[in-house]
């Protein structure tokens, strides 16, 4: 006689899933309850338990159809060139970024200058001077609201 804890140890399963299979039939031929409540399972119980168990495959069966076959039928070196090309089509690819970064920041320059210019035909002062008014305006407007919450009095 082998308590439940016993046979699932011996089947490599919980308790949980031992009492799962324990219907009213099987209890009535293979268990045993003892008086302080400890359950116990005939041999001929755990012989039929085992019956029930599904043969579980191995991970080396499991992993041996799936396993991708061209890492080790290819070539390292094969491997390495692959990879060499596709750095240098990303370096290729980070130039013309670059190049076009480079674009845009000569159109962005032009168009300022050329909205300066056109500010500094309608007011008749100098863009700069402007820009800086305009700085001038946004850090005293920070300065007064940058108060804590404690200086209320000022």
């Amino acid at each position: 006689m082998k308590t439940i804890k016993e046979v699932a140890d011996h089947f490599g399963v919980t308790k949980t899933a031992i009492r799962k299979h324990m219907n009213d039939e099987f209890r009535k031929l293979y268990v045993e309850t003892r008086e302080n409540g400890t359950i116990y399972i005939s041999e001929d119980g755990v012989k039929f338990l085992e019956s029930l168990r599904k043969p579980v495959e191995t991970t080396e069966n499991q992993f041996a159809e799936t396993k991708p076959e061209t890492p080790q039928t290819q070539n390292i070196e094969e491997i390495k060139a692959l990879y060499q090309e596709i750095i240098k089509s990303k370096d290729d690819q980070i130039a013309d970024l670059k190049a076009r970064n480079e674009q845009l920041e000569l159109q962005l320059y032009g168009l300022t200058n050329k909205v300066g210019n056109a500010l500094e035909a309608i007011t008749g002062t100098g863009f700069i001077e402007k820009m800086q008014e305009v700085q001038n305006q946004n850090t005293t407007a920070v300065a007064t609201t940058d108060r804590k919450w404690w200086q209320f009095w000022k």
